[in-house]
């Protein structure tokens, strides 16, 4: 569930909009250490493993944090405009302490957090800045895109599982397709190399540290604080060899002043938390703390790929990116090819031309009666450039060469251009084993594994790029052919369980009734053929889940829990 409220600033307590220089100047009065720590507290009770927004925990901080009657009047406000906690402030605000705080300082847990609930409130009115008028609609839509992308990113706290899920797969069952074709890199052996940690050890370290900060309350906190961090000992017990401990809590975890280090060297915007997306857990003496619990859940998606990327040269990165896209687009084709129903749902994984040495028209084609799906999957993930700089600009370059292209070099938008070949009025291509005779309307589709496919207006801004290169070849197509549409590969993935009964043709076209500007996204617009069919949750990633857990527990060689006591035989 989305949930939409804004966030209460300096103003509410009867003081004026603060300065960014008065907020590090109070911010500046506590110690580091303790404003780690209260970062980390907070953003745990409110997101560790939450798929919404915790109202009871974020009123609860609220008594916390100030006095009685100030308290009270954050309280009463309306719920939809009393936000005073949330993450983007919290990451924001754990930065600038990394920055500005020094090694002693005030005690952050005095009663009412010794006044450093006021640093919050101020936190809130520098998330954002202001972008000079816009001259044209195309550079509107891409500053609401700037402007929307650090909001979004922070909502989506709760959609790690099927990212988990998903790089798990690619990095094993999907990968192993491929180890006999050109370009194949082994990055479970690459990984292991350069890390010092085999791959589904990393990913069984990560899901045993999770669990240590699942269903935490300020309860808990008040009556045990050191609850809520991780000691270095908790593998201690396992299986693991502890070099593989150390190297992986040394990977993901860093000191303060380690923090401040690589924060002074960088110079990061304001909403760009790259720093705590490497470095999730804050690491103070014998404990960590979760600065954030979903980044940290990240890294078994982030952690392969990166570590891969930065052991290989500048040619051989070209590669290993152009293969890392190939093994996404065959775990979407795996996805699919799984999820429907071919009587719903006609799927053709990688179609090629009926030619001699013919090419791949699209990633994937879907059928359903005469409507045809041309999808194109890209595995480029957004430079955080692109999307943290506050610059419309640097983002579009950003889209056009990874979701446009070139005529020489095509990508997305350009892709499906060239794919609408076979529906040409005049002498069309023919697509080997497939009959597209019956077909009078085309929906292409673009699925991005980066979250750029779930922002705001990145479908608006993406269809008017697909009317201006398709132009007047739209003449020569004999079939209707629709806006494009825009998803994640999470959007996707929420979908997938559906299509066993319901065609993918009705879903885009629900979509766009809902929203004909396609300004918003699949997870926020309502699709009636989906919710009458109630939730559901992918039978193949929660068999993907169930397997691993068990692998887990082999890795750390403990014992699966008694799923009489743990609950598990109700859920």
């Amino acid at each position: 569930m989305t949930y939409y409220a804004t966030y209460v600033n300096h103003e509410s307590l009867g003081e004026r909009t603060s300065t960014l220089e008065g907020l590090r100047s109070l911010l500046g009065g506590f110690a580091r250490n303790r404003v780690l720590q209260v970062c980390s507290v907070i953003n745990t009770l409110l997101t560790a493993g939450k798929r919404q927004f915790d109202r009871n925990a974020h009123n609860a901080l609220v008594a916390n944090a100030f006095a009685p009657a100030t308290a009270q009047k954050l309280l009463s406000l309306d719920p939809a405009k009393g936000v005073v906690f949330h993450r983007q402030q919290i990451l924001f605000l754990a930065k600038e302490a990394v920055q500005f705080c020094p090694e002693q300082g005030k005690d952050a847990s005095a009663p009412y957090w010794g006044g450093l609930g006021e640093v919050f409130l101020m936190a809130n009115d520098h998330l954002h800045q202001a972008l000079p008028p816009s001259k044209t609609v195309e550079e509107k839509i891409l500053q609401n895109i700037v402007f929307f992308i650090p909001i979004l990113e922070a909502g989506s706290h709760g959609t790690f599982l099927n990212k988990m899920m998903r790089s798990h797969l690619m990095l094993t069952s999907v990968v192993e397709e491929l180890r006999d074709k050109a370009n194949f890199f082994d990055v479970r052996k690459l990984f292991a190399a350069a890390m010092g940690v085999p791959v589904l050890t990393y990913e069984a370290l990560i899901f045993g540290a999770m669990s240590r900060f699942l269903g935490l309350d300020i309860s808990r906190y008040m009556a045990n604080p050191s609850g809520f961090s991780l000691p270095t000992t908790w593998f201690d017990k396992t299986a693991v060899p502890r070099k593989e401990v150390s190297a992986f809590l040394q990977d993901v975890s860093a000191s303060g002043e380690e923090l401040k280090k690589v924060v002074s060297e960088q110079n990061p915007r304001a909403n760009d938390m790259t720093i705590l997306r490497a470095k999730p857990l804050f690491r103070d003496g014998d404990f960590l703390f979760p600065l954030d619990y979903s980044f940290f859940a990240e890294k078994f998606e982030s952690s392969p790929f990166w570590c891969v990327h930065k052991e290989l040269g500048d040619k051989e990165r070209k590669n290993f990116h152009a293969f890392w896209g190939i093994v996404f687009e065959m775990y979407v084709g795996w996805l699919l090819g799984n999820s429907v129903n071919p009587h719903v749902n006609e799927f053709h994984a990688s179609p090629r031309y009926d030619r001699k040495g013919g090419t791949q028209v699209c990633d994937a084609l879907v059928l359903c009666g005469e409507t045809a799906m041309l999808i194109e999957c890209k595995g480029s993930t957004f430079t955080a450039r692109s999307k943290y700089t506050n610059d419309p600009d640097e983002l579009r370059k950003e889209i056009e060469k990874k979701l446009v292209g070139t005529d020489d070099e095509p990508k997305g938008i350009r892709q499906l251009k060239n794919a609408l070949s076979v529906f040409r009025k005049n002498a069309p291509e023919k697509v080997k084993d497939v009959d597209l005779r019956r077909i009078t309307k085309i929906m292409p589709v673009i699925v991005t594994r980066d979250d750029i496919g779930s922002y705001l207006d990145m479908n608006k801004y993406l269809n008017i790029r697909f009317r201006e290169v398709l132009g007047k070849e739209k003449k020569q197509i004999k079939a209707t052919v629709t806006p494009v549409f825009l998803m994640s590969a999470g959007n996707l993935e929420n979908i997938a369980p559906y299509l066993s009964d319901v065609p993918l043709s009705d879903v885009l076209e629900q979509r766009y009734r809902a929203d004909p500007e396609l300004r918003s996204t699949f997870g926020m617009v309502e699709i009636p053929c989906l919710k009458s069919l109630g939730v559901r949750r992918s039978v193949l990633l929660t068999q993907a889940m169930d397997d691993f857990k068990q692998s887990m527990f082999r890795v750390l060689g403990i014992s699966p829990p008694d799923p009489m006591q743990s609950g598990e035989a109700e859920a």
